[in-house]
């Protein structure tokens, strides 16, 4: 077994050696980056704002696209905020936030097992305190 040096670098840092770069298991390998697709024009992305804004009650978008579907997040702040993620061969979801919201977890958290997804999509759907 190899040894760390980092890992003798006492309880401080303790944490440390589980990300050093120099860890096989923590190496980037380029070759197995696969970017979700070419992004969409500015015109698909312009698009989500409009859409969200004739529906003030929505909080998910599912949209089409080559190869697979944009699943949309909207976080209600001061300004919106509108998170993305490509779903790479996936049909179109219901139009409905709650099956969205669960697919938007699953691909954005590939790891979390689907309870979690599912738990994390029922609190993004809750009615944010304060929110008018």
């Amino acid at each position: 077994m190899r040894e760390y040096p980092e890992a003798r670098l006492g309880r401080a840092n303790r944490g440390r050696e589980l990300w050093s770069g120099d860890r096989p298991e923590n190496a980037f390998d380029p070759a197995e980056f696969q970017p979700a697709s070419s992004p969409p024009d500015n015109r698909e992305w312009l698009s989500d704002g409009g859409w969200f804004a004739s529906r003030p009650h929505r909080l998910f978008r599912a949209r089409s696209a080559t190869g697979g579907v944009w699943l949309v997040r909207r976080r209600r702040q001061a300004t919106d905020v509108y998170l993305r993620v490509f779903a790479r061969g996936h049909d179109l979801p219901a139009d409905a936030d709650a099956e969205i919201a669960v697919v938007w977890f699953n691909y954005a958290y590939p790891n979390w097992p689907a309870e979690r997804c599912r738990k994390w999509a029922s609190q993004a759907l809750r009615p944010q305190r304060g929110a008018s």
